[in-house]
């Protein structure tokens, strides 16, 4: 290769390419001494510019004079002074690292850095691509990892096999093909997104975008002319006039380019900066902090508070921070998380949960089935309407029956007397009365303990497995980070349920099992949506076809001909009805089942409940002698203990909240447990009353508008049930040992992992 004055092979490459271009020019009708003034190199990626015409060592001068790397070194150095994320400081010394190649590449006309060059330039956008896509789409941006590997391998077979098909001077050609696709469609997004958040630093985004578009434009005029005027005027050896405006426009839109960007991510960690001339060189412009120091954006919060252990067990103090951190705000933007929003406002959080057309309940937009409150509106409100008839008070009174004080007794697991796990004993409780709901076969296993026990754990490894950990999930395995280990763990946690996976598939069909399994949907975690448990918990994977199968067994406990000669209906009739009507797919019909014996927000409503009895003896002394207070001390800890303290929905359009623009597929989780505690709407502090706001209206533990919790009435009845029974109890209900608070489940549970009571 010749990396300075030509040698010996230099001088036969020159006297072949000197024949070469001499019988060119007499075909096109040139005088031979013009090649003595205009002598290119032989190379594949030859430009106009002529040969070493300025200097011996260096090839084409004023190429390599315009792509010595001014923009990336000043990139460079704003990313460290204002200490910015791992993403702008890689995409600073990648700008570098191609500026140093196409610098080298002009001087030597080596033909593979000059692929190494292309290679970069194209490879940057890509990995631009990967990490801000989602500012144009979150679904976009959510896939965006996956498709930038599929652009990355199209963008190396161009490179190496490209240049050389597109003839004797293809290389410059395929500098523009393979370039300008990715520069338009960049400019595109740069408009969309100016668009739709008319924020300054997407003009300059747009900016950036036309001169680097100018400049593809430019290199498709510099082939068309070639070494003609004025591609090439005859001054200074030479002087490439439109390949150094190339150059020029590159440089000058690459640097706004990085800056922007800059400008954007520094943004999501919370940094406001601005742009601002150079002190020195004036007309440069650089990033500057807001007020001189990094500062952060109000209000926002870090991702990782939601998923911290600590705050997770202390909900009630994570929403008396944000009070106290942003008094005023509504909406709190977590940092972290490319479009995802707390809303704490009481106000703000009724009119979302009332408005169905532009929030959805269901967290991701690919369809995914989960449960009854994720359907669309029509099919909610058709399947709802089904079902409610099995929950209104009047039916729950039938329920209250099976929870006499000797069946709560029973289920007890423990003698009279001793200490006894609460967690194990609400759980009974609560599914027994679910089973007692769906009625037919499935009321008569609720006096089945060990059943009672096995439906539990798997409707805990459900939640445990599909609802994302903190509202946002936790981050999924990285090679790099994690290793081996975590796909190992899958890879044992998948083959353990293979032989379930099969029988549910005999059972129900392939393709209902597939609908409820969804491994393309569930394996791939993107950044953009809430991330499920599904890498988290390997070793629960077993258990979702292990109780979709016992569902489906509960639903076919009744023919179709039984279903429509039966008197009385049942639930379960209603729901295999449903199915056989066409309303609802098999696979949706089992999500519904699993979601109508949901456990554990139930249990903390009444485990909440019952620790507060145990650790106020004057309270429960109170409510012994006045059992009226019963209803207003239950609404009362449903409001100040929250059993569900975040709920999920999800944008489903632009719109504008709080005065935040919120993209659509925004996830937008709203603190239930914050609102039921908003100054605002409850004036004043209770003073540790425990009935002092005792109103049903006044608490959204059950949310209001056409997503309400459709069994409220029995979990209403549950907390009676039970209360009533400790009341009557000779002896005052104490904890026992140390009772931990629950931390590594769902969304927002506001519950117990271990509690312990005796009498």
């Amino acid at each position: 290769m010749l990396l300075g004055r030509p040698g010996a092979l230099w001088s036969c490459l020159a006297g072949a390419t000197s024949w070469i271009l001499l019988r060119g020019s007499q075909e096109r009708g040139l005088p031979a001494h013009a090649i003595e003034d205009v002598v290119t190199f032989p190379s594949l990626f030859d430009h106009p510019e002529p040969n070493y015409a300025v200097s011996e060592s260096v090839c084409e001068f004023w190429s390599v004079l315009t792509t010595v790397p001014v923009a990336g070194l000043l990139l460079l150095f704003q990313s460290f002074r204002l200490r910015m994320r791992w993403r702008i400081k890689l995409l600073s010394l990648w700008i570098c690292a191609m500026y140093c190649c196409a610098c080298i590449s002009h001087w030597t006309l080596v033909d593979p850095i000059f692929r190494l060059t292309v290679t970069l330039v194209v490879s940057q956008g890509v990995f631009v691509f990967t990490q801000y896509s989602y500012l144009v789409s979150l679904v976009l941006g959510n896939y965006a990892e996956a498709i930038g590997i599929i652009l990355e391998a199209v963008v190396l077979a161009l490179v190496g096999m490209l240049p050389q098909r597109l003839g004797a001077q293809g290389g410059h050609l395929s500098l523009a093909v393979i370039q300008t696709p990715g520069v338009l469609l960049g400019l595109l997004a740069a408009r969309q997104v100016q668009g739709r958040y008319k924020e300054s630093v997407h003009d300059r985004l747009v900016l950036a975008g036309c001169l680097l578009a100018a400049a593809m434009g430019l290199s498709v005029v510099e082939y068309a002319l070639w070494d003609a005027a004025p591609s090439i005027l005859p001054v200074l050896g030479g002087f490439p006039l439109v390949h150094i405006s190339i150059h020029i426009l590159e440089q000058v839109g690459i640097y706004l380019y990085g800056l922007s960007l800059a400008m954007l991510d520094a943004s999501e960690c919370g940094q406001i900066n601005s742009f601002d001339l150079h002190r020195t060189l004036g007309f440069i412009p650089v990033l500057v902090p807001a007020t001189g120091d990094i500062v952060d954006e109000a209000p926002s919060v870090d991702g990782r508070v939601l998923l911290d252990p600590h705050w997770r067990q202390d909900h009630p103090g994570l929403n008396e921070e944000l009070t106290r951190c942003f008094p005023d705000a509504g909406l709190v933007r977590v940092l972290g998380e490319p479009s995802c929003f707390l809303v704490k406002s009481r106000d703000l959080a009724l009119k979302i949960l009332k408005d169905d057309r532009t929030f959805a309940s269901h967290p991701w937009p690919d369809g995914r089935i989960v449960a009854l409150n994720t359907m669309g509106p029509e099919k909610h409100m058709a399947i709802k309407g089904l079902l409610s008839k099995y929950y209104t008070p009047e039916a729950i009174k039938s329920i209250q029956k099976q929870l006499q004080p000797e069946i709560l007794q029973a289920l007890c697991p423990s003698r009279p007397g001793e200490p006894f796990c609460a967690i194990t004993w609400i759980g009974r409780v609560h599914m027994a009365s679910s089973l007692h709901a769906m009625g037919g076969d499935a009321a008569a296993l609720a006096a089945d303990l060990d059943f009672l026990d096995e439906m539990v754990r798997l409707n805990e490894d459900m939640v445990r497995l599909v609802a994302p950990l903190g509202g946002i999930g936790t981050a999924p395995p990285s090679f790099l980070r994690d290793g081996f280990r975590p796909y190992l763990a899958f890879i044992m946690g998948a083959l353990r349920a293979v032989p379930a996976l099969v029988s549910l598939a005999a059972r129900i069909g392939l393709l209902q099992t597939w609908a409820i399994v969804r491994p393309d949907l569930t394996l791939w975690q993107g950044p953009c949506f809430p991330r499920t448990g599904t890498w988290r918990h390997p070793e629960l994977l077993r258990s979702v076809p292990v109780y979709f199968a016992i569902l489906d067994k509960l639903l076919s406990s009744t023919s179709k001909e039984k279903r429509r000669a039966s008197e009385k209906e049942t639930c379960l009739d209603t729901l295999g009805r449903a199915v056989d009507d066409g309303l609802m797919s098999r696979a949706e019909c089992l999500a519904v089942m699993v979601q109508l014996m949901v456990n554990m927000t139930t249990r903390n409503a009444i485990l909440n409940l019952l620790h507060r009895l145990a650790e106020d003896s004057k309270t429960c002394e109170s409510l012994r002698k006045d059992r009226s207070r019963v209803g207003s001390f239950i609404c009362e800890v449903l409001r100040a203990e929250t059993p569900l303290q975040r709920t999920p929905k999800r944008a489903l359009k632009d719109t504008m909240l709080d005065g935040v623009f919120i993209p659509r597929h925004s996830t937008l989780l709203l603190l239930l447990g914050a609102a039921n505690m908003d100054p605002r709407a409850f004036a004043g502090d209770s003073g540790g009353c425990p009935w002092a706001h005792g109103d049903e209206r006044g608490h959204i533990s059950f949310g209001p508008g056409a997503r309400h919790c459709l069994g409220r009435h029995m979990v209403l009845m549950e907390m009676e049930a039970v209360i009533n029974f400790v009341l009557d109890q000779k002896s005052a209900m104490h904890v026992v040992g140390s009772a931990e608070r629950l931390h590594d489940v769902d969304v927002g549970n506001f519950g117990w992992s271990k509690l312990a009571f005796t009498f």
